[in-house]
């Protein structure tokens, strides 16, 4: 995750939002799988496993502070 997301980083610091690396899910099971999540922009975050649902929340909160 982090050699991947190295090679966004140059492009993604320029962003006004919040910039992540998601990586595949830790199961089948769409209903608890969790993916590896690594945040590279405004600032680089640490590797984390997180649920799409909560990745979303995330995302509509932003945008909605956003405007």
């Amino acid at each position: 995750m982090e050699t991947v997301g190295k090679k966004f980083e140059l492009e993604a610091f320029v962003s006004d939002y919040p910039v992540w690396v998601l990586g595949a899910p830790d199961c089948d099971d769409d209903d608890i799988a969790k993916h590896l999540t690594l945040q590279i922009a405004p600032k680089k975050g640490k590797v984390y496993w997180e649920h799409p649902e909560d990745m979303n929340k995330r995302l509509i909160e932003l945008d909605d502070n956003h405007c």
